[in-house]
């Protein structure tokens, strides 16, 4: 009946790659256990089974910190935090903790531009020192579809080299083409 949001999770060293499908596929298996309620169960019971779970499954797993949510019906039902957004600070991890999602935010941003380019605010062949976006750019010819298609290092153009944090430019490219900040692009 309800949608289930999961924030995070947030480790510690590089224990994060192995760990992050298990969790998610785990974190699923507990939402929909503890989603249909056994006979009689009141909303608040189910609520409290699906804490408890998490809780076990957040211990289990050497997480630093972690929040997921219950969405019934477009309504935010439930939402939790476990752990800590900040160790050092004891800075508690809540359901509005921001995080970063890595690389799942790609997508969004090369849709994002795909569409600045259907809209014409933006030219996938617009030079990447038109932006200030770093120096960089400055003194190569590369453009928003190198960076784009993760060609941007050597000859631009030539060929294909991952670059996360180069590909990350591209969210200030979105933020001067539209005069938003990325966060407020996705609060629509």
């Amino acid at each position: 009946h309800g949608q289930w949001l999961i924030e995070g999770p947030v480790y510690e060293g590089a224990h994060m790659r192995s760990v992050i499908p298990r969790v998610v596929a785990a974190v699923c298996l507990v939402a929909a256990a503890t989603a249909w309620p056994t006979k009689g169960e009141a909303q608040d019971d189910r609520f409290a089974r699906l804490e408890h779970a998490v809780a076990d499954l957040f211990d289990g797993e050497q997480l630093v910190g972690l929040a997921a949510g219950v969405v019934d019906h477009g309504e935010l039902v439930w939402a939790r935090g476990f752990g800590h957004a900040d160790v050092e600070r004891d800075i508690p991890f809540t359901p509005q903790t921001l995080v970063r999602i890595a690389s799942v935010s790609k997508p969004f941003a090369a849709i994002l531009i795909m569409q600045l380019v259907d809209e014409g605010k933006l030219s996938l062949d617009t030079p990447m020192a038109d932006f200030r976006v770093g120096k960089r750019y400055r003194e190569n010819p590369i453009l928003v579809r190198h960076v784009l298609s993760h060609t941007s290092e050597g000859t631009p153009g030539a060929a294909y080299k991952y670059s996360g944090n180069i590909f990350s430019d591209l969210t200030l490219v979105i933020e001067q083409a539209t005069g938003e900040s990325y966060l407020q692009i996705f609060a629509y």
